[in-house]
């Protein structure tokens, strides 16, 4: 079950960390929480953004300005299946699993069995957990509340993420799944440190 999907090791290769030195600012890239948005909206402004490790994030950029965005676990649960669905991306995914049969309950049996291994249905609070302890995160938005917190960074950082109409869309066409009481329930205590 998802063999060619080991998230341990992905992660210690994995470069989610964003640098603007014109800027002086970082930005921890959290899966389905707006972060293709944010960063196309940071390169459309000319900014350079160079991607590097948690080791290089500790060591040269310290005295930098570091923030990161969060959304609701649910919701982003809910944008991962219907992209790992509907749009057919993380193949690691179907070897055992076929389209038909595929559900949030099944996505939560792997969860639930296999832990942390895919970066899209991690849980956030891993991510920012992983940087924290080496450098404090001076501000954590939520997508939720785009355009308080966009405002916010452009006040703190001088980046502009633009209007947070354009980042509001149906997620996979509007295919959204119906959670079931048992699901919100299982997925209240896989994601309960993200609800904190």
């Amino acid at each position: 079950m998802c063999t060619g999907c080991d998230w341990v090791k992905n992660f210690k290769r994995l470069k989610p960390i964003y640098v603007n030195r014109n800027t002086r600012c970082i930005y921890i890239h959290i899966p389905k929480c707006a972060s293709s948005y944010i960063v196309t909206n940071i390169l459309k402004q000319g900014y350079v953004l160079e991607q590097v490790s948690s080791i290089d994030y500790a060591k040269k950029y310290s005295d930098y300005f570091t923030w990161s965005f969060t959304r609701d676990p649910l919701t982003r649960f809910v944008s991962s299946f219907c992209e790992i669905k509907y749009e057919r991306k993380h193949l690691c995914f179907w070897e055992s699993v076929e389209t038909d049969k595929f559900s949030p309950s099944v996505l939560l049996d792997l969860l639930e069995s296999r832990g942390e291994f895919e970066p899209h249905v991690m849980r956030q609070r891993t991510f920012l957990d992983h940087f924290e302890h080496r450098k404090k995160i001076d501000y954590i938005g939520n997508i939720e509340h785009m355009e308080e917190c966009s405002n916010k960074i452009k006040e703190l950082t001088g980046v502009v993420l633009g209007k947070s109409s354009s980042y509001k869309r149906e997620t996979s066409s509007g295919r959204k799944p119906i959670l079931t009481d048992d699901e919100i329930a299982r997925l209240t205590l896989f994601y309960a440190v993200d609800f904190e």
